[in-house]
């Protein structure tokens, strides 16, 4: 039998041991619960880490430039766009202000109401003026949005910038192309107009001339014409025939007749250096005749229209095997004013016209070398050039061609 100490010890380690295990299932409990923590954290994490990488993956690879700022408008990330539109490298960028990227052309009015939008929490959007590393300047679209914390204070911004310089050049030039156009447009109507009223009241020995004039400034006006119709169907992914080819001794032939009584008339000398019967041995141009003629006769009327009276323009004709490719060149030389060295890297821009063609008023429209250039490249020729200011310009243009059996 136990006695009374017995018994008393007995309930004490009862106690004890009843604290101990419910002690034990308490720290089981709770060794779950930090596990079950412990996964949502894991898991939580994955989660934001795959967020982060999809969020970088865009930024990395958006074709427009972003930049993160702090709250005092230093750079926190520049994303590879940027960096390319800008020149320079990332670690050049870090921690340096936004505000050397602005070029002093852009007004100061338009720059004030930026800053004071986005520090005030709003979003805003508008057109800089921005400035590469090599100080070369540059158009762009901006918008910047401020990042607010659980204060609804701004911490800092996020700039998304697509470079419009491209934009601004097009409407420059169509800005420029609409005064061009009207003017070329509005002086053969007028001369037109004139010479109508000429015949109906003038003398009849003068009616054979006023003809001549009204031809010509209809011929002038149609091609102004066939110009922008031109450049519309070339704009479109023209389909071409393998099999349809022209003869080179027809195109020179009708380039002769089309350009030997224009040359004369103009004052200049036009040759023709052509060795004997040498286009009878030679391929046939692997393109549609149409387009061969709108290429050299654009070319040959530049020519004539450049030159000064009593200069010459030499044209030629070879061939030549690159590659185990035939190819049949045109060349066209003058002796006219040369191409002003401002003016060369845009001559084959549509509507560019150069300085020359402004300041000696000489029709057209900016259209012509692009028509060639796109005609060439879409039948995978090339073009050769160069012009010296006062000393002329010549151009050379290979053109596929092809043997046909017997």
């Amino acid at each position: 039998a136990f006695s009374e100490r017995d018994i008393n010890f007995l309930t004490t380690l009862a106690a004890n041991v009843t604290a101990v295990i419910e002690r034990a299932g308490l720290y089981e409990e709770l060794q779950q619960q930090a596990d079950q923590l412990a996964r949502q954290v894991a898991e939580r994490t994955a989660e934001l880490q795959m967020e982060r990488d999809r969020t970088l993956a865009i930024l990395e690879n958006a074709g427009e430039g972003i930049i993160l700022l702090d709250a005092e408008d230093l750079l926190l990330y520049a994303n590879p766009a940027f960096l390319q539109q800008t020149g320079y490298e990332e670690s050049e960028l870090t921690q340096r202000p936004a505000m050397i990227f602005i070029s002093r052309e852009t007004p100061q009015k338009i720059v004030r109401e930026m800053i004071r939008t986005v520090r005030d929490g709003r979003q805003w959007s508008g057109e800089l003026k921005n400035q590469r590393k090599d100080g070369s300047q540059y158009d762009v679209a901006v918008t910047v949005t401020p990042v607010l914390n659980e204060e609804n204070e701004v911490a800092g911004y996020v700039a998304v910038q697509s470079d419009i310089s491209r934009l601004k050049e097009l409407e420059r030039l169509k800005a420029q192309f609409i005064s061009n156009i009207s003017h070329d447009l509005r002086t053969p109507l007028t001369n037109i107009k004139t010479y109508i009223s000429l015949l109906e009241r003038g003398k009849p020995e003068k009616k054979p001339h006023y003809f001549q004039v009204l031809h010509q400034e209809t011929d002038r006006l149609a091609r102004l014409i066939e110009h922008l119709l031109d450049m519309s169907r070339l704009d479109a992914e023209f389909e071409i025939d393998p099999q349809v080819t022209t003869a080179v001794k027809q195109i020179w032939q009708k380039l002769q007749g089309d350009f030997t009584e224009l040359a004369h008339q103009r004052d200049v000398t036009l040759y023709w250096d052509e060795p004997a019967d040498s286009y009878l041995i030679m391929p046939r141009l692997q393109m549609a005749e149409r387009h061969v003629e709108k290429i050299l006769w654009q070319l040959l009327d530049n020519a004539l229209a450049y030159t000064q009276p009593g200069g010459t323009v030499l044209v030629s004709v070879g061939m030549e095997t690159k590659n185990d490719k035939d190819m049949i060149w045109f060349r066209i030389k003058d002796t006219g004013a040369g191409i002003a060295e401002a003016d060369k890297p845009f001559i084959f821009d549509r509507f560019y016209r150069g300085e020359l063609a402004r300041e000696g008023n000489v029709p057209g429209t900016g259209l012509g070398l692009a028509i060639v250039q796109r005609i060439v490249d879409r039948y995978d020729g090339r073009i050769e050039w160069d012009s010296q200011p006062g000393q002329g310009t010549w151009f050379t243009v290979w053109l596929p061609a092809v043997w046909e059996a017997e």
